[in-house]
């Protein structure tokens, strides 16, 4: 992993093995959605609510959680891996290329084709190379990972 996720594992490895997730693929997501920066803060134009912290979480995800608990960066990990967790398995049916879309971009910009540019499925495959390039994201199915 690269210095700036490397800073993050010991709140990484204990959280994704907690959902059942591969650490490298939130590692790969840390990377892709703050590179690392705990401070990390996104206006969203499109939508009702900023992205902040390691994992972008967005603000209205959690209703009883404050923008302030989400620049935590244990805060962060853990909600935004049982955030992701949730989507996997409630929405996306266990995909990750899918979850990964959902996550970046949210069900319905996926299904409308909304997520401009980065986002939805091009975000899912950054996310899955990274992860790979990690050396993990060796057991998910290889249909999720070449999908196109």
């Amino acid at each position: 992993w690269p210095q700036q996720i490397e800073q993050w594992r010991y709140l990484i490895e204990p959280t994704a093995a907690r959902y059942n997730i591969d650490p490298a693929l939130i590692a790969a997501m840390v990377f892709h959605e703050s590179g690392g920066n705990p401070d990390a803060f996104r206006a969203e134009p499109w939508a009702e609510a900023d992205s902040v912290g390691l994992m972008q979480v967005m603000t209205f995800s959690w209703r009883h959680v404050t923008a302030t608990q989400l620049f935590d960066p244990a805060f962060n990990v853990r909600y935004g891996t049982r955030l992701y967790s949730i989507v996997l398995r409630q929405q996306a049916g266990g995909h990750h290329r899918l979850a990964l879309a959902f996550y970046n971009c949210g069900a319905a910009g996926v299904r409308l084709d909304r997520c401009g540019q980065w986002g939805g499925y091009r975000y899912a495959d950054a996310v899955l190379q990274t992860c790979a390039a990690y050396g993990g994201c060796v057991s998910l199915p290889p249909f999720i990972e070449r999908r196109r």
